[in-house]
């Protein structure tokens, strides 16, 4: 007679823990979303792989490319970055304006914004621009 009733209390006992442990949960769903669909409070959320921040890339210093064609300067910036950026993308926006200075030509590099110094890689953002700069005395030489 203890022996049974001692298993009936084991066997819900069992019963409760295998209920608060499975909540209902169908297999083979995600822990963290609930049955109905709707968000549970502090649970992680999933993230779109494509908005994941990634990490800043370096981009060699270019100020040395001084003096230049533009276009030069640009189809090598650009293979640079492709190279820093890691999958063979073009992972920052390179576009060239007209500068302000009339030391150089609008069809020769000057300068980049952001400035490149010697010596010293310069880190940008994953989908940020680099502008090079031209000089802006006409007619190019």
């Amino acid at each position: 007679m203890f022996l049974d009733r001692f298993r009936r209390i084991v066997a819900t006992g069992l019963l409760f823990v295998v209920c608060a442990c499975g909540g209902g949960r169908s297999p083979g769903a995600p822990v963290n979303d609930p049955p109905d669909g709707g968000d549970v409070p502090g649970a992680p959320q999933r993230t779109d792989p494509v908005r994941v921040p990634t990490a800043p890339i370096n981009i060699p210093p270019i100020f040395d490319k001084q003096g230049l064609p533009i276009d030069q300067v640009r189809e090598l910036v650009s293979s640079e970055i492709r190279d820093a950026c890691g999958d063979g993308e073009l992972c920052v926006d390179v576009v060239v304006d007209r500068g302000d200075s009339d030391t150089i030509d609008e069809c020769s590099y000057l300068t980049s914004d952001p400035a490149s110094h010697p010596d010293e890689d310069f880190v940008l953002d994953r989908g940020s621009t680099l502008t090079l700069l031209t000089g802006s005395r006409t007619p190019c030489g």
